[in-house]
């Protein structure tokens, strides 16, 4: 069921947005990869607006946090084992 939630709309036309070369500058990657995550692998949401595709700061967020390599952490055998 879809629930109209008027913060989270208000949010999303409020919080910054950017264009597919600004979103590469702050990711720091090339622009192809900017469009390979939103159009072949479809992991980076985004928004069409005319002919225009914007990346939301919050689209962004989201893409950093699945993308977060956790550090492993290694144990180092005693002596005694």
């Amino acid at each position: 069921m879809f629930v109209n939630n008027e913060a989270e709309n208000r949010n999303e036309l409020t919080e910054p947005k950017y264009s597919v070369k600004e979103a590469a500058q702050l990711m720091q990657v090339s622009i192809s990869t900017i469009w390979r995550e939103i159009g072949e692998r479809g992991r980076l949401g985004h928004y069409r607006i005319g002919n225009r595709t914007l990346v939301g700061e919050t689209q962004l967020l989201d893409y950093m946090k699945l993308r977060k390599v956790e550090p492993r952490v290694i144990r180092r055998k005693s002596l005694d084992d």
